[in-house]
């Protein structure tokens, strides 16, 4: 499903107009991105949580020849709620 879809199928549901409803659809995405890059956290009730997760720098052994250093890097994690995502 995309975001089209989405916004089409909540526009024929209340009887919106399709462009304005994938207009809004945008925003909301949008927002929820911006949120999410600035470290913080979103709680969807009986839906989920998005949150970011920071992995330090660390140096690994690539296989007994040299060591690579990794950088440190943010994750975006996303824990679905128990209400909504019970799958039977």
């Amino acid at each position: 499903m995309t975001k089209k879809d989405i916004a089409n199928q909540i526009a024929d549901q209340n009887g919106l107009n399709r462009k304005e409803t994938l207009e809004v659809v945008n925003q909301v995405f949008e927002l929820i991105k911006s949120e999410v890059q600035k470290g913080n956290t979103l709680n969807f009730r009986d839906f989920g949580t998005f949150t970011t997760r920071r992995y330090p720098a660390r140096v690994v052994n690539s296989f007994g020849r040299e060591n690579v250093s990794i950088p440190e890097r943010k994750k975006v994690i996303f824990k679905p709620s128990k209400v909504s995502f019970k799958i039977d």
